[in-house]
């Protein structure tokens, strides 16, 4: 039985699910241990005062976690002005960052360049393409990573693709979201809330449907232009001017206060975010507060995260954020309910719904979710 701060856990996780012994359009009654887990994450983040841990996994698929190819090309082709020099110290996180490429600090020219290139390979950017944006104006790298890490505002409708920020509104007021994404959304979407911003944000003309297109333009026009004071650039290792700091420490202050702590598409950067680990270790982890990981791949980040815990470990719950808050506002909506906590007695059926979502495009949601139990795929699970 899994245990949590839910006070009814269910004894038999019953979910329907497709066998793979069976014919097609045979349906099983299978055991799933995700529905006893999901009771306890919807009492734990929806009352009390928890507080969020909030990764790039939150943000899909607002924000993609990674650059493609073809959106790099798009923005390159725009531009028509650069610099002599690329490799400078002070444009390689940024270069990093769009490439997604790591680099080491102590590497040669050389070593960097050869990362560098490896990446546009992976990314089967044209050699043309590659050079053009290695030359590109300071302001024109700054604002194809603002350009990447902040939707349109403009496009930001309520639906599936922003479900994931719209269900924050049944959060407690007040309740904290220590978040390392960079967009802005937590506190445009859910105002109520305390945002606390570790690795920086996107400047505010970014992310206002007014000044957006101007504001890139202006930009991507600019020479010597240096990213915010604070401003970590996504994948890369926050530095010792942002961990070593009484805000990042304050900032994890917060958890040792909350009555419950959400970790929602976090895995501290794949080791990256060391400053983050290191005040999770030394102050969440000292606190028995339950810990709830939601990500499609909870069980291996649940057990990391385990590590740094000296009491129970975190419970974990192998969904995506935004399939699992689309299927919440779902429910919500079919059984005129107004808050999560009604759906408790539906957490099979909760997990059916992420699951019929799965590989679709999201566009088609509402049509999955209304044709009942068509289109499942089966799901295998970690003890």
């Amino acid at each position: 039985m899994v245990s949590g701060s839910f006070p009814y856990p269910l004894r038999f996780g019953l979910s329907w699910t497709r066998s793979r012994q069976q014919p097609l359009g045979s349906v099983v009654a299978a055991l799933d241990p995700r529905a006893n887990a999901l009771a306890s994450l919807l009492q734990d983040a929806f009352a009390g005062f928890p507080t969020f841990i909030w990764g790039a996994g939150a943000s899909v698929p607002l924000v993609a976690t990674r650059l493609s190819g073809q959106s790099i090309t798009a923005f390159v082709k725009r531009q028509h002005l650069y610099v002599e020099e690329p490799l400078v110290r002070g444009r390689l996180p940024i270069l990093a960052a769009i490439l997604g490429a790591r680099l080491e600090p102590r590497w040669t020219e050389e070593e960097i360049r050869s990362a560098l290139e490896s990446r546009a390979t992976e990314l089967r950017l044209d050699p043309v393409v590659y050079k053009d944006l290695l030359h590109l104006l300071d302001g024109a790298l700054q604002a194809l990573l603002y350009e990447w890490l902040s939707p349109d505002p403009g496009a930001l409708k309520p639906g599936p693709h922003r479900s994931g920020y719209d269900i924050l509104g049944h959060v407690p007021p007040g309740s904290v979201v220590i978040t390392t994404n960079q967009e802005r959304l937590v506190r445009r979407l859910a105002p109520h809330l305390h945002v606390v911003a570790l690795n920086g944000e996107v400047p505010r003309a970014f992310v206002d449907p007014d000044l957006r297109a101007e504001a890139l333009t202006l930009l991507a026009t600019t020479t010597h232009v240096q990213l915010p004071a604070g401003f970590v650039p996504f994948g890369q290792q926050q530095p010792s001017e942002v961990t070593d700091t009484e805000d990042f420490w304050a900032a994890w202050q917060l958890t040792t206060d909350a009555s419950a702590v959400v970790i929602v598409g976090y895995s501290f950067a794949g080791g990256l975010d060391v400053g983050c680990w290191d005040e999770f270790r030394r102050q969440t982890g000292q606190e028995e507060t339950p810990v709830h990981i939601v990500d499609p791949d909870s069980a291996h980040v649940a057990e990391d995260v385990a590590y740094g815990m000296s009491h129970h470990p975190p419970l974990a719950h192998p969904f995506a954020w935004n399939r699992l808050s689309y299927a919440v506002a779902h429910l919500l909506s079919r059984y005129d309910l107004a808050h999560p906590s009604g759906l408790l007695p539906h957490v099979r059926e909760l997990v059916r719904l992420h699951d019929e979502m799965d590989g679709v495009d999201p566009k088609r949601w509402d049509e999955v979710l209304a044709t009942g139990m068509r289109g499942m795929r089966p799901k295998s699970f970690r003890g």
